[in-house]
């Protein structure tokens, strides 16, 4: 009898921690039914532009070639992101074209597109996008060749 009675202890213990185990497992199943949707937040955004912002600095961009910045609060559905924009003027030997393989990697890295667009005055942009329709971030450039062509016909 007495081993009877020191397998009911063990027997009754398992079955608690079982019990237990499953009210966990099912606190944590109704968990999101309980507290509603909060938009969740998109650090992709944030370290994109962190990124685009040392392969800046790196390839030569100073502040004072920043002609304007900002970031748009986007929203869909319950994701929330940042979009952005930068145009800068390059001055010197530095060329939007010098940037696109840094801005290649960038993408690579973080998973997004990357596309390039020459507008018609002759800027060229970058953008970073998802494959969801999410814009991350937008370089506009103004190469230096379009400046220095009319400098240099004036001193001919």
């Amino acid at each position: 009898m007495a081993e009877k009675d020191k397998k009911e202890p063990v027997i009754i213990k398992i079955y608690v921690i079982i019990l237990f185990l499953c009210g966990i497992g099912l606190w944590f199943a109704v968990q999101p039914a309980v507290h509603p949707a909060v938009k969740s937040r998109t650090a992709s955004d944030v370290e994109i532009d962190k990124k685009v912002v040392d392969a800046l600095s790196a390839g030569g961009v100073k502040q004072e070639d920043i002609l304007s910045q900002y970031a748009r609060e986007m929203s869909a559905g319950n994701a929330q992101w940042s979009e952005f924009y930068k145009k800068i003027q390059l001055r010197g030997g530095n060329h939007s074209d010098n940037f696109e393989n840094t801005f290649r990697s960038i993408a690579r890295f973080f998973k997004v597109g990357l596309s390039r667009t020459e507008n018609v005055d002759g800027s060229v942009t970058y953008k970073f996008y998802s494959s969801s329709g999410r814009n991350y971030s937008n370089v506009t450039f103004i190469n230096p060749q379009k400046t220095e062509a009319g400098a240099g016909k004036a001193r001919s």
